[in-house]
């Protein structure tokens, strides 16, 4: 009897500690057919972990016959995972080139030009998540749709 009674003690144990572990909630919110399916960002870099004073090199790939439109800062948005949320923060001030947007037609790109993007930390003196997303616009001759990527990376001081 007293097994029993240990087992049901252990799997309501269980079952709550389950419940009380929370994960927050995406930031942005896409359709899971257009997110990270069309497009994939790959951080590129030597080392295995990132500093949070690193200026971070994103290279991405298409897997689409569409094209895919992006404007020059391939509406990136940035955020930080703070207390189990998710706060919006800027990127340090860059200039990209060249103004205007960039059409991705996956029969004449040979090679997708990557970008650099430096988050605006407040405190660069502490481990740090950080999810970078980015967006454009899916043509495939009949309908426009807007399709997205991001990846998480944690930055260590």
């Amino acid at each position: 009897m007293s097994i029993k009674r240990f087992l049901l003690v252990f799997l309501a144990t269980q079952l709550l500690l389950l419940g009380c572990h929370t994960t927050p909630p995406a930031p942005i919110e896409f359709d899971e057919e257009y997110l990270n399916q069309q497009i994939v960002l790959q951080l590129v870099s030597p080392q295995k972990s990132y500093k949070t004073q690193d200026t971070l090199f994103i290279n991405f790939a298409l897997h689409t016959q569409n094209t895919i439109t992006f404007p020059n800062n391939y509406n990136l948005r940035l955020f930080l995972n703070e207390n189990n949320t998710w706060e919006e923060i800027n990127e340090v001030p860059r200039i990209r080139l060249p103004e205007g947007g960039f059409i991705f037609d996956p029969l004449t790109a040979h090679q997708l030009p990557g970008f650099y993007v430096k988050p605006a930390l407040l405190d660069y003196d502490k481990k740090q998540k950080l999810r970078i997303s980015i967006s454009g616009e899916m043509d495939d001759g009949e309908n426009t749709t807007t399709v997205a990527s991001f990846i998480d990376v944690v930055l260590y001081p």
